[in-house]
């Protein structure tokens, strides 16, 4: 006779299996920022490398700053003056405020002087925001990345007049670190998938 036939034994056991759907998807950056102008001026240099990862704060493009140099001088010159004015009328008023002490001088003097005084505060008060604006306007002579990533290629070159209209981007920087992944999935198999969630 022939010997018995070994046979092996299997236990069978539930486990949770992973449901897996293959689907399209892209990949896409987080922040998009496009490279614009803040002064208008003619560039004269681009010092980034295209494709090449910068930094949020790079120098990318540098507009001709000769301009707004001028104009820092001349609203440096135009504060000079205007402290000149107000230490002239402070002297003044000052020395009107003792006269009037001593009813040397009437009250229409003192007024006149006092209302000197503010003017001439007031007139280096708007020589102080000239300058800082002519100053802000020299720094943005700077085109600096927004953000960092990876930056596209360069929309202007060396020479191009560019201005702060909407129409002037200058680069294109995507973040890729994080980035998006978008995927696409219809709608008849999402309300197959709820379905089966519903039932175990």
């Amino acid at each position: 006779q022939m010997p018995p036939v070994s046979v092996g034994i299997v236990t069978a056991q539930a486990q949770t299996l992973p449901v897996t759907n293959n689907l399209p998807g892209r990949i896409a950056p987080t922040r998009i920022a496009e490279v614009r102008p803040r002064v208008t001026g003619i560039v004269v240099e681009r010092v980034f490398q295209q494709g090449s990862l910068v930094k949020e704060g790079d120098v990318l493009y540098r507009i001709d700053p000769a301009p707004f140099r001028v104009r820092v001088e001349s609203a440096q010159a135009t504060l000079k003056r205007a402290e000149a004015s107000q230490l002239q009328a402070r002297q003044q008023s000052d020395r009107i405020i003792e006269l009037r002490e001593r009813n040397v001088a009437s009250a229409q003097q003192q007024e006149s002087a006092t209302a000197a005084l503010a003017q001439a505060d007031a007139d280096v008060a708007s020589a102080q925001a000239g300058l800082a604006a002519a100053q802000v306007d020299l720094q943005y002579s700077e085109v600096r990345a927004p953000i960092s990533g990876r930056i596209g290629r360069a929309l202007i070159t060396e020479g191009a007049l560019v201005g702060t209209g909407a129409a002037d981007i200058l680069a294109t920087i995507q973040q890729l670190n994080p980035v998006y992944a978008d995927f696409t999935q219809s709608a008849g198999e999402l309300l197959a998938l709820r379905r089966a969630l519903q039932l175990g």
